[in-house]
Order: structure tokens, then C-alpha cells, then sequence
């Protein structure tokens, strides 16, 4: 963002490399693939809503959490208290169970927001305007509005802390996808090779512990901010409740994965949470040093 202001770019786009700029519509079963002019649909929302940020929409595999056949040793319940302990605004255990349930982990293209109908303002739901950390548009010259970026380090979760100070923002959803390849499984779709089934992505596969261990741990280490900076007052409580669910997920993730690398998580999860208030107070300064670089420019 600060190179950008130098070069007084009109607008920033962040595009992860894991997504491709093409849509996935599933319809009377099958797969139907829409290109998406992402940079050119920003552009377009942005100037017809004034708006101060834009971001797009997501299908595709959503989140790096692989699918899991639930039995006697790791029940839906186990599932559902992990996805609460690492959940934000973006990702939940409902939205998360359905996708399982019914469409091997996928999330698919809303017909209309495919093909370009509709934006609608985020508002802000007391706490945040939450957004994700690609086919995110900010508005340069609108600078003022845009607050900064921080996470703690090592964590996952800029994006979170940044949608809880857009409350002077304008902040639009506009009809644009990106399609997220979360586990690398369908590079061929940007040589225009599309699949005609999306499957499960099961946790035995190759290279999935080291992704889902890696997110696990970033989520798990931006966890305490977050409950910091939304509910303060009732901090040591929900990070009590939190711990209390975790510990005893941690040995049967150990045993599905035949590792002991998910200990990591509670370690890792104190570790934060002892140092929350030091975490808060890099989150508070970035944005006061970044409200100085904006009005040096």
C-alpha cells in the first residue's frame, strides 16, 4: 500500500497465487467454468459506487481444511469444536459442514455474481466489514478511508484485523470470483484444462498435513488478538473456552496424520495468548504510524 501511494496508483488489487481468475457454476449437476475480467470489474464498481474498497467473491476449495471421515476416533462434533477454535467471520462451521456434506468441500458460483449482476454494501455488523485478502480492490486516492494491514507474527489474519477498521470505509461485494485452488490440485485450470468434477480432497493425500498444519497454526496464532480487540471484557473467558476445546482435538488430529506435529497448536496458542497485549499495541501503533505516512504524501 505505501509503495502504491508513492507511485499514486489510482487502485491496489490483491490477487493471491493460488486463484485463478474463472468461476465455477454447477448447474443440473454438472460443472459450468465462466472466465472473469477481475481487474476490469473493479475497476467498473469501484467508480460506479465511489466506493473506498471492493471485493470480490471466492469459490473453489475455500480453506485448506481437507475432508475427514468422521468415526468413532474423530466424530462431526470433534470437527465442529475445531472449526469453532480457529473460525472467524469467513470461515464457520456451518458454512464449512454444508460444503462437505453436499459438495466434496466445494463451494460453487452463484449464477448472476458469475456473469456480473449485482454489488451490495457491506455494513458493518458492530464489530467488522469483513472482507478476504484477495480480489480485494482498495481505492488509493480515497487513502484516508483505508486503514492498515497487521497480523501478529508468524499468523494468519491481516485480513480480519484490517475488516475490524473499516467503519468510515465503503465497502462493496461486488459480482466477480476468483476460484481458489487451496490445495494446488487443479493448476491446468489457468492452461484453460477444466475439470469436469471437483472431488474431496482427503487427508491422506500428499502435501495436505504440511498445508493444513500451516494454516492451522496461523489461525491459531491470531486467534487471541482477535478476541482481544472484539470482545475485550469477556477476553480471558472465550481464550479459557477456546483452550478447553482444543486440547483434546489435538491427539486425534495427531492420530489421523500419524504425527505429533498438532501439539504445536496449544503451545503455540499460549504462546499468544500471553503475549496478546503486546500484540495489541503493534496493532494500534501500525495504524497510528500509517495515518503518518498518509498525511506526509
Amino acid at each position: 500500500m505505501y509503495y502504491a501511494l508513492k507511485q499514486k496508483m489510482d487502485y491496489l488489487l490483491f490477487w493471491d497465487d493460488d486463484e485463478y481468475p474463472i468461476a465455477v457454476v454447477k448447474d443440473h449437476g454438472k460443472n459450468t467454468w465462466i472466465k472473469q475480467d477481475n481487474i476490469l470489474e473493479h475497476i467498473k464498481f469501484m467508480e460506479q459506487n465511489n466506493s473506498d474498497i471492493t471485493i470480490g467473491y471466492h469459490c473453489g476449495y475455500i480453506s485448506p481444511i481437507p475432508y475427514i471421515e468422521f468415526d468413532e476416533n474423530f466424530t462431526e462434533e470433534d470437527f465442529k469444536h475445531f472449526v469453532e477454535v480457529i473460525s472467524n467471520e469467513v470461515i464457520s462451521w456451518e458454512s464449512i459442514k454444508e460444503k462437505m456434506k453436499n459438495n466434496n468441500g466445494v463451494t460453487y458460483a452463484n449464477y448472476n455474481y458469475a456473469h456480473g449482476i449485482g454489488s451490495t454494501e457491506i455494513l458493518s455488523d458492530g464489530i467488522g466489514k469483513w472482507i478476504a485478502g484477495s480480489t480485494l480492490c482498495l481505492n488509493i486516492d480515497k487513502i484516508d478511508n483505508i486503514p492498515a494491514f497487521y497480523n501478529p507474527p508468524l499468523a494468519r489474519g491481516e485480513d480480519t484485523f484490517f475488516s475490524t477498521a473499516l467503519d468510515n470505509s465503503s465497502v462493496y461485494k461486488i459480482p466477480v470470483y476468483h476460484f481458489h485452488d487451496g490445495f494446488l490440485k487443479y493448476t491446468n485450470i489457468m492452461s484453460g484444462e477444466y475439470p469436469k468434477s471437483l472431488r474431496r480432497i482427503h487427508v491422506k493425500e500428499d502435501s495436505i498435513k504440511g498445508r493444513f498444519l500451516k494454516a492451522s497454526l496461523g489461525w491459531i496464532r491470531y486467534k487471541p488478538l482477535l478476541l482481544y480487540i472484539t470482545n475485550k471484557d469477556n477476553y480471558k473467558k472465550e481464550i479459557k473456552n477456546i483452550k478447553s476445546k482444543l486440547k483434546p482435538i489435538i491427539p486425534k488430529l495427531n492420530n489421523i496424520f500419524e504425527d505429533n506435529c498438532f501439539s504445536s497448536l496449544l503451545i503455540e496458542l499460549e504462546k499468544y495468548d500471553q503475549n496478546v497485549e503486546n500484540d495489541y499495541n503493534d496493532y494500534v501503533k501500525t495504524n497510528t504510524i500509517w495515518g503518518m505516512l498518509k498525511n506526509k504524501q
